[in-house]
């Protein structure tokens, strides 16, 4: 959480020939840190003012007294926390100084609170566990940054977190549900498929006494329209043809061309095989798409003895679009909830992560 943020810390005896080091210390911090130039200097001559004030009233009845110096580095500023066990003064509080007065008099010094006010962007000053904390803190100087950066470093803690999080979050459930999309087409045609194979399998199986007794002629008429009727919204067709490919008996009866001879086009392709049923693919009348699937009726179950004719279903192609539609409608709707619910308490979260932070 806290990767862009650097801490480096020196201390020194609170006497006048070791400021040089916290003068070092300063520079090498900007300069590691990339700070310009303006920044570094602007630290030096406050802190040094500082510091010497430390060991000239701070400290100036106590014997080996020491100073604190640590730097706070984060992105866009740096801070400087000077710590003192001397007495307390906070120089917050005293007045900014008459410059025309001090002018007409001649008076020398005392400038030093209205440096500190003009150099830094921020001064705080507290008394803790470990001493006096003065705390200074100036902006990098302003760079030609995008629009985009400018706008991200404005956001809260919470806020920056938040967006991240639900970009990470955005991310995953994308990848998930785009492999889900994808294999919707295959897996709804496949098991399209399984299903109309089962069911022309059961009308060649149901066939075979019709076929091989003309007494029993209309129980094939009863088995096409069954077969139509318990698979009604992806069975388009189903009719029995005998050996010769004539047309015996169909689940709509009324067709014009329902007891005539039906061969597969010689443009069909065979696309798949499920059970032994034939899976054929071609065009009908140049505008529907079928997908005609057929099984031969031969004298008994194990399709053994003479070919007594085919069983045939078709599915339309559009039928198996509109279901992969249908599909694909219903798992926009669930993954719109899921990203609602996700953002929701991925917000919930991060704030109750951040909240001891920001308050300490």
């Amino acid at each position: 959480m806290f990767k862009n943020v650097r801490k480096e810390e020196i201390t020194i005896p609170a006497q006048m020939s070791y400021l040089v080091q916290i003068r070092d210390f300063v520079e090498n911090i900007g300069r590691k840190h990339k700070f310009s130039d303006k920044v570094v200097n602007s630290f030096k001559l406050v802190i040094d003012e500082a510091c010497t004030n430390l060991i000239r009233h701070g400290y100036r009845d106590i014997k080996n007294g020491e100073i604190t110096i640590i730097a706070i580095i984060r992105r866009s500023s740096l801070t400087i926390i000077i710590i003192d066990q001397g007495q307390s003064y906070d120089p917050r509080r005293a007045n900014t100084p008459d410059l025309a007065k001090y002018i007409d008099i001649g008076k020398k010094g005392g400038l030093g609170i209205l440096m500190m006010r003009k150099l830094m962007d921020d001064l705080q000053y507290t008394v803790t566990d470990r001493g006096n904390e003065f705390r200074l803190t100036k902006f990098r100087d302003t760079t030609d940054e995008s629009k985009i950066m400018k706008q991200w470093r404005s956001f809260s803690m919470r806020v920056k977190y938040s967006l991240v999080a639900s970009f990470i979050f955005t991310t995953l459930s994308a990848i998930i549900f785009t492999g889900l999309f994808l294999n919707i087409d295959r897996d709804i045609q496949k098991d399209i498929f399984t299903i109309a194979a089962s069911s022309c399998r059961s009308l060649a199986d149901n066939a075979i006494d019709g076929l091989q007794n003309e007494e029993n002629n209309v129980d094939l008429f009863i088995n096409s329209l069954s077969v139509k009727q318990n698979q009604n919204r992806i069975i388009s067709e189903a009719f029995i043809t005998n050996a010769d490919k004539k047309i015996e008996a169909r689940d709509n009866p009324g067709r014009s061309d329902s007891l005539g001879v039906y061969k597969i086009p010689e443009n069909a392709v065979l696309i798949d095989s499920i059970q032994g049923v034939l899976i054929h693919a071609y065009t009908l009348d140049d505008t529907i798409g079928i997908f005609d699937l057929s099984a031969e009726i031969h004298q008994t179950l194990s399709g053994e003895g003479a070919l007594l004719g085919y069983a045939h279903v078709w599915v339309e192609k559009q039928i198996i679009i509109d279901i992969c539609y249908d599909k694909k409608l219903q798992l926009s709707i669930f993954m719109a909830v899921i990203l609602i619910i996700g953002y929701l308490l991925t917000f919930f979260l991060i704030n109750r992560i951040i909240m001891p932070f920001q308050n300490l």
